[in-house]
């Protein structure tokens, strides 16, 4: 197995060190790349060449077209798509992945739109300092036809922390009438879901127009994945309400929804009230109340409930969260700020200050603004945290950051809010919904085997089928194929209930196979 992801393979951490850039001997590493490596090959689960992982492109990736002879300023298009990226080859100073299956898009609504496609290659590494290069072969249609393009970068040093990508390549073969350049900034996720603050009304289908709840869990590509009714449906709220909001998310083992609510209703089948700080579980229970939450702190004086914005189970290292309101911790000897983000053993993970000191906020007057809040939160296993925050706030840097735009701890802006929900195409006038809720499914944690129990019920009546499983996954998808070899492709999105069901397919699919993957 070729055991590294995204990093050159691992160096003795008490190796050669070198003091500087110049000057520096043969075959030695600085102490930054050094430590970087180290730091990696510990936190990141491998990658194979068998296994490759998929990365969504995020904000800041970009089609540049130019006509270096025509008098028209360059087009810079924003640039949404995905690609796989495989472990080629590791040797002691690179280490050489390919881009696979890239399906790229630019442009805006109305004005031009490219079409991209093709392969690639990413090298990370070098003797004297950890660098990146890109090179892609495209095949690129602005509507006009198909054209090769073949891009290439140089090395350039590591501006994010692997396992994100951001490089740049200029075309090698373009003309006096084209060269493109492409910046791809990319993260290794296949799906993202999220919850917003406002409701929206999608423009996607004809009218009557569907009305998508802030209470719901959507996905980025623009479905609904779960509404708030099929969240609370085990507790048997009485009496019915329409929703009781939605703060938080995650997905634990065996698909199981973690939540909090924004107001307190009773349970009929648990018998007591649910607290707005509680987190709750899709399967009708209380995974842990908000009193037992805040109890390591020592609040004083004693608090009842401070609200729960943000919620990140990290399996052995426990559950880490925010609150909405401030409180001094006795254990501590500290105040508690809403935009921290705390731990369920009664430390404090990162405060409001460490998650935004590489932003540079500002309020009107040039000074630093007050802390933003914490809404939304996500740790990769890498360490890097991304977040939303209560409110926005200027940056002398990227400018106006609202309160649901997705962003990194490492300082930049992953989705602006108007992307995240650009799938909805929502007729509502907002340039900003709100992000109160993250859920991110990636390739970068360790993988799992396929679920041990799987059952496929037949259902003549609706010539369909009924496919049901068990597995210790967060989330799951079906994937089928007509010959037992594949290929398989996916049935369905992918969902954290352990169930898939179709009708009226038997009737045009005789014989198939099934398979069920799970994260």
């Amino acid at each position: 197995m070729i055991r590294n992801p995204l990093v050159p393979p691992p160096l003795p951490c008490a190796g050669r060190l070198a003091t500087g850039a110049r000057g520096v001997r043969p075959h030695s590493q600085p102490l930054a790349a050094l430590a970087l490596w180290c730091l990696l090959t510990q936190l990141l689960p491998a990658q194979t060449t068998d296994a490759p992982w998929r990365y969504s492109l995020v904000h800041g990736a970009t089609l540049t077209d130019d006509c270096p002879v025509c008098d028209r300023p360059a087009l810079v298009l924003p640039l949404r798509g995905s690609f796989d990226l495989r472990l080629l080859d590791t040797n002691p100073l690179f280490t050489t992945y390919a881009l696979e299956d890239i399906r790229f898009s630019a442009g805006y609504e109305g004005g031009p739109r490219y079409t991209v496609s093709g392969t690639g290659e990413y090298r990370v590494g070098g003797e004297v300092a950890l660098t990146r290069q890109l090179t892609l072969k495209l095949v690129v249609d602005d509507g006009s036809g198909p054209q090769h393009a073949a891009l290439a970068g140089d090395h350039a040093p590591l501006e994010r922390l692997p396992p994100m990508i951001h490089a740049s390549a200029k075309q090698t073969d373009g003309t006096d009438f084209r060269q493109l350049d492409i910046v791809l900034a990319a993260a290794p996720f296949r799906d993202l879901w999220f919850s917003t603050v406002h409701g929206m009304t999608s423009g996607t289908t004809p009218p009557p127009f569907e009305h998508f709840r802030p209470s719901e869990v959507l996905a980025i590509d623009g479905r609904r994945v779960l509404s708030n009714a099929a969240l609370t449906r085990a507790f048997g709220i009485m009496p019915i309400v329409p929703d009781i909001g939605l703060d938080a998310i995650d997905a634990r083992p065996g698909g199981e929804i973690a939540f909090s609510a924004t107001q307190p209703v009773f349970s009929e089948t648990l018998g007591e009230m649910l607290q707005p700080g509680d987190v709750l579980s899709d399967h009708g229970r209380i995974l842990h109340r908000h009193r037992d939450l805040i109890a390591p702190f020592g609040p004083m004086p004693p608090i009842v409930d401070l609200g729960l914005d943000a919620i990140h189970d990290q399996d052995k290292q426990g559950l880490v969260f925010s609150i909405g309101t401030d409180f001094f911790s006795e254990r501590l000897g500290v105040v508690i700020r809403r935009g921290d983000l705390l731990s369920s053993d009664g430390s404090v993970v990162r405060t409001a200050a460490r998650l935004l000191e590489r932003f540079h906020p500002v309020d009107d007057g040039g000074t630093p603004a007050e802390a933003p809040g914490l809404d939304a939160v996500f740790v990769w296993p890498s360490g890097e945290i991304w977040f939303s925050t209560e409110s926005g706030f200027a940056d002398r840097v990227l400018g106006p950051v609202h309160g649901g735009d997705l962003l990194s701890d490492s300082g930049y802006i992953v989705f602006k809010n108007l992307e995240l929900v650009s799938a909805f195409s929502p007729l509502e006038d907002l340039a900003d919904f709100g992000l109160d809720a993250l859920v991110v499914v990636t390739d970068t944690l360790a993988p799992l085997p396929p679920p041990a129990t799987v059952s496929l019920n037949l259902q003549p009546e609706s010539s369909g089928w009924r496919l049901e499983w068990t597995g210790d996954g967060r989330f799951f998808q079906v994937l089928g194929a007509t010959a037992a070899g594949g290929p398989y492709l996916p049935l369905a999105p992918i969902q954290s209930n352990q169930a898939l069901e179709r009708t009226g397919w038997l009737s045009t699919h005789p014989d198939y196979f099934f398979r069920v993957r799970q994260w």
